[in-house]
């Protein structure tokens, strides 16, 4: 009898720190995620505008088709060459400054894109671009291991990433408004204008992340003493837990381990098809007959509502379920589907914009389902670098993709061709998640 009271003693004392726990993760969550959110649509607007910026300032510097794919893709060489640095000077120099360092330096070279006059000063505003940024991603995606376990991170990574559908809902309409509206104003041509207006405010939002933002558990003074002690304890038994079973402990050995690559691999093809639709996007819609830009920006920007939707319903039953291949490689190969389709078949405009949106859908859905992988395969001390590491690969296709799409419409005439690749990247993506990833991590 006194064994049985004890048992349910001790079952009523883990249910009362089970409830405390998730309290603390949902004050967590409601600290951290609206700064970092609004961060990362402002990262994701400077860095893809030039998608809009492009159906104008092409004409004024002369850009080609294949120039302004390669000046498109050239932010990611110098974003790749200081990925990994940044990653490693986090370190030193911890998350909150890393992050206001990031957002500041990004901000102000976008808003000084507004000054180039010629295909070359467009490159170099790129590079310096992909050299502020460098470091972002990863640096959020181990921000979030700091405070939350393995089992919520997919949700927390999705609705992070959400931020990339809010800045299509938002910069899409908004950048095609300053196109139609702002030209000439101030003797400013209206794509100057949209570079000002959109990069700006990241170099003033540095400063509230930096001063709203804990650098750890430990000294997040939005948190009771009880509070803190109870997340660290917490954090602490995830990690063992999540660590056992592999030994991917240093950084020699990460970059000994094949599975590392098989995990940049299948990121690279996402990623190729992701920013093949974001750059070439407006200029897609723009051959599907619709001419004005506000238009433009908002048959782009109000499908990103359901890719938003997809991404955290996906996200959440993910974690439900602990599963991950499968609810990447289906919203993926979705995305093939959809591009073989549009690139292939005789359609009218409204059939056209179905297909691109569920292009956009399924990739943008896949994308938070990948991260929640590397991240509980890491162990904490390489977790940064190691996540830069897999990016740092990855990202190379945004350097190539948006280049090859380019030389392929210069050469054909159409965006045919170039959908077909990117149909090919996103079902290899969803190929290797399901070979390359075991059961066992993934569930």
């Amino acid at each position: 009898m006194r064994q049985d009271f004890a048992a349910s003693a001790e079952t009523e004392t883990l249910a009362v720190a089970s409830h405390d726990i998730e309290h603390v993760y949902r004050k967590v969550i409601r600290r951290l995620l609206p700064v970092l959110f609004i961060g990362y649509v402002l990262c994701t607007l400077d860095r893809l505008n030039i998608g809009y910026a492009h159906l104008q300032m092409r004409s004024d510097l002369g850009l080609s088709d294949a120039a302004y794919g390669l000046g498109a893709g050239l932010f990611f060489l110098t974003y790749m060459a200081f990925e990994v640095p940044a990653s490693i000077l986090l370190r030193s120099i911890g998350v909150r400054r890393t992050i206001f360092r990031i957002m500041f330096g990004w901000g102000l070279v976008s808003a000084a894109t507004m000054f180039v006059n010629s295909p070359s000063q467009f490159y170099v505003a790129r590079l310096l671009l992909g050299m502020c940024e460098a470091g972002f991603f990863p640096a959020i995606i181990y921000y979030f291991s700091l405070w939350l376990p393995s089992h919520r991170r997919a949700r927390i990574i999705a609705c992070f990433m959400m931020a990339i559908v809010a800045a299509g809902v938002f910069g899409g309409p908004l950048s095609g408004l300053i196109l139609d509206r702002m030209n000439g104003v101030l003797g400013l041509r209206a794509w100057q204008w949209l570079f000002l207006i959109e990069g700006l405010p990241s170099c003033a939002f540095a400063f509230v992340a930096y001063r709203t933002l804990s650098e750890s558990p430990t000294t997040a003074s939005f948190l009771e003493p009880d509070e803190r002690q109870a997340l660290v304890r917490a954090l602490s038994h995830d990690r063992r837990s999540e660590q056992a079973g592999h030994s991917v402990q240093s950084f020699a050995k990460l970059v000994r381990d094949w599975r590392v690559y098989a995990f940049a691999f299948v990121f690279y093809c996402t990623t190729a098809a992701a920013y093949g639709l974001a750059f070439w996007g407006p200029a897609v819609v723009k051959s599907f007959g619709v001419q004005s830009a506000l238009h433009i920006g908002l048959l782009i920007g109000c499908p990103s509502i359901l890719a938003g939707a997809a991404m955290w319903f996906n996200g959440a039953h993910s974690d439900r379920t602990m599963e991950r291949r499968w609810h990447f490689a289906v919203p993926a190969f979705g995305c093939a589907v959809s591009l073989a389709a549009l690139a292939t078949l005789p359609l009218s405009l409204t059939s056209s914009i179905v297909l691109l949106s569920l292009a956009v859908v399924g990739i943008q859905a896949a994308v938070p389902i990948f991260w929640s992988v590397p991240s509980s395969y890491l162990a904490a001390p390489v977790a940064a670098s190691g996540i830069a590491f897999i990016n740092t690969i990855a990202v190379f296709s945004g350097f190539v993709t948006p280049w090859l799409l380019g030389l392929l419409r210069e050469r054909t005439g159409s965006f045919s061709s170039g959908l077909l690749v990117l149909a090919v990247f996103s079902l290899a993506a969803a190929v290797a998640m399901v070979l390359f990833v075991p059961r066992k991590l993934s569930s």
